[in-house]
């Protein structure tokens, strides 16, 4: 009803929730007398885009490429795996 009333909270309430999973699961993993994590320490943390230096084109070239020639791999693979079943 409050959000009825009031507007969505947004992408920050998603944040927290996401969280508080997050935290519960770490805290039902971790040792005993370590400290329990808060939902700080648990949220995702985004630096500053406007810090961030950009990517050089090259590096984005060498990216693509590697990605390509993983998934070139992958799909051969996988077509040598269907003709086998086929024989």
């Amino acid at each position: 009803m409050f959000e009825q009333l009031e507007g969505s909270f947004g992408g920050r309430r998603d944040d927290y929730q996401a969280a508080s999973i997050v935290r519960a699961v770490i805290s039902v993993n971790r040792k005993k007398g370590s400290k329990e994590p808060s939902i700080e320490d648990c949220m995702l943390k985004f630096g500053d885009a406007t810090k961030k230096k950009p990517m050089h084109w090259t590096e984005m070239k060498r990216i693509a490429m590697e990605l390509t020639q993983e998934s070139k791999k992958e799909h051969a693979y996988q077509e040598q795996r269907l003709a086998r079943r086929r024989k």
